[in-house]
């Protein structure tokens, strides 16, 4: 399974999602058998979750649909665009004074836009 782009979707990764104004996290790959455990007729995907944090416990799920990838606006974050969410979380815990990316029970729900070109 790939994205718009071209990579492959792979668990962990950080992808946008909700046309680019979402941030999250890929916990699962649905082959279109395994999305009909999950009692899901659309088709293969990936479930997400909310928390892009690595090191937490998975909250809420979603699931998106491979044929609905580039309706959705579903993509991985440019190394630049993981780069800039990085570097906003360490902003954060620097202002906090407490570890959040590393924190296994910190979640961190991130919400931008992504700007197309």
């Amino acid at each position: 399974m790939k994205y718009p782009e071209g990579d492959e979707v792979r668990v962990g990764d950080i992808i946008w999602t909700n046309g680019g104004c979402h941030v999250r996290r890929v916990v699962q790959v649905l082959s279109a058998e395994e999305a009909l455990k999950w009692g899901i007729e659309d088709d293969s995907g990936l479930m997400w979750a909310r928390n892009i944090n690595p090191h937490s416990p998975i909250d809420m799920r979603g699931f998106e649909s491979e044929s609905d990838f580039s309706y959705e606006g579903i993509g991985k974050l440019s190394p630049e665009e993981l780069q800039y969410v990085e570097y906003l979380v360490h902003v954060l815990e620097a202002q906090l004074k407490e570890k959040i990316w590393h924190h296994p029970y910190a979640l961190y729900y991130p919400v931008f836009y992504r700007l197309n070109d």
